[in-house]
């Protein structure tokens, strides 16, 4: 069934993966060797991006580990919304000059920083929910053994 606290426990699993998403790559962009290749700050337009590409990167990995029915269709669309995010930034930072992200695209591709923050903030969350699944099994096989002991 559904209730609240299933609700508010959702809720606030969303709002974990959003806090270490947004915290490791923030981290990761401010740290004092962050800089554009022509010395300039990463700016907010910069490490939105990359936010923003961590989150799509996030979400579906959380969608490959949760789902247990993988097929070839399955994983090509989760591989395809991931580049679908890289294209849509390429397209946008190549073709709208008036835009903040006009040429944003090589610049924030070219830097290994982007890359580091976007592994990391999966892999932290990767890992996260990794141990929650193994925490929950466990308590479900807790309360099934209790049962059977009842």
């Amino acid at each position: 069934g559904f209730s609240v606290q299933i609700f508010g426990a959702w809720l606030l699993y969303g709002i974990w993966h959003a806090a270490v998403v947004y915290a490791t790559t923030m981290f990761v962009l401010s740290q004092a060797q962050a800089h554009q290749a022509d010395g300039k700050d990463m700016g907010f337009w910069f490490a939105g991006n990359t936010l923003y590409g961590s989150i799509v990167i996030v979400g579906n990995v959380w969608i490959l580990q949760r789902t247990s029915t993988h097929t070839v269709v399955s994983v090509v669309l989760c591989v395809l919304s991931i580049l679908s995010f890289f294209f849509c930034y390429w397209f946008v930072s190549a073709f709208f000059k008036y835009g903040s992200d006009y040429k944003l695209f090589g610049e924030n591709m070219s830097t290994g920083l982007t890359y580091l923050s976007m592994l990391l903030a999966a892999w932290w969350n990767a890992f996260v929910d990794f141990l929650v699944a193994r925490f929950l099994e466990y308590q479900q096989e807790r309360a099934l053994a209790k049962a059977a002991h009842s």
